[in-house]
């Protein structure tokens, strides 16, 4: 019986063995043969089997800033395995817990090491028809500043997929493109909520005067989030005009948007009436 699990537990060792260090489907077919070492085997590494070792190679890839592999690392965009090597598995899990991620993270990063020399692919796969590789290659050009791609970029802001008018409006935002604040307006009036939350945490840092409106505005939005970063925001900015709306917001259908207004109101007021909207009323002599 005792042999009989030795031999299952040698099995079981050989055979994870083989796996990660045996023949892994590497190949080279159809990289130039114009491509000099070692970006060329690098490259090979990117069809291995063992989704580790396509990790490794897109990473050493965007360390090496190899344009000619950008056409290769597109297809890992969609690559949702695992990059974990199969024997550290048990030891992280123990451990710490898991802390893996997807092979197509491990492309993200590697394009964007890469820089202005993966645009134009990065361009043409965000205008392909695969969603999860046009999201991911947006998610590159966004935080690019080669003019190409914010120019591209711009052009997304009215795309019909919401997460890619939020990496447009990322983009606009972080590189401080002409008509920013006409962007950040238009996306607070965005029909997905998740749209205008983002716009609203953008225009909170902005410091023009129709920021003001736009956060009372949005305090009594039907979205929840929505409404819980405009009264947090409120209180953060310091304006004392928004103690009213705030106090109104105590009355909120949500707890958590209640808690927030209960601290922009202590934040702002350097006073705690508690959460009833009645007594902050009563306190500063509003009784309305």
């Amino acid at each position: 019986m005792k042999r009989g699990i030795g031999y299952a537990c040698l099995g079981l060792l050989l055979g994870a063995l083989l796996y990660e260090f045996g023949p892994d489907g590497s190949s080279d077919a159809g990289i130039s043969s114009g491509i000099p070492e070692p970006v060329r085997s690098t490259m090979a590494r990117l069809r291995s089997r063992r989704p580790f070792r396509r990790c490794e190679a897109a990473l050493e890839l965007g360390r090496l800033q190899s344009g000619a592999a950008v056409p290769f690392l597109i297809p890992l965009l969609s690559d949702t395995e695992d990059a974990m090597p199969l024997l550290e598995r048990p030891l992280q899990g123990s451990m710490m817990g898991s802390r893996s991620r997807a092979v197509r993270e491990c492309a993200v990063a590697a394009l964007g090491q890469i820089g202005a020399a993966a645009t134009p692919v990065l361009i043409q796969a965000a205008g392909g028809s695969d969603a999860e590789i046009r999201r991911h290659a947006v998610s590159v050009l966004s935080f690019s500043a080669d003019p190409p791609a914010t120019q591209f970029m711009e052009g997304l802001l009215e795309d019909p997929d919401p997460l890619l008018r939020i990496a447009a409006l990322t983009s606009v935002v972080q590189h401080g493109r002409p008509g920013k604040s006409e962007a950040i307006r238009r996306a607070l009036q965005d029909s997905e909520s998740r749209v205008r939350t983002q716009a609203l945490v953008f225009a909170s840092a902005e410091s023009e005067g129709w920021v003001y409106d736009v956060l009372i505005h949005a305090s009594r939005d039907a979205d929840v989030e929505v409404r819980s970063v405009a009264v947090d925001r409120l209180g953060a900015r310091g304006d004392g005009r928004a103690v009213d709306i705030l106090i109104d917001r105590l009355s909120d259908p949500d707890l958590a948007v209640r808690q927030r207004a209960h601290n922009s109101l202590r934040l702002l007021t350097r006073e705690d009436f508690g959460g009833d909207p009645a007594a902050w009323r009563a306190g500063r002599g509003t009784g309305r």
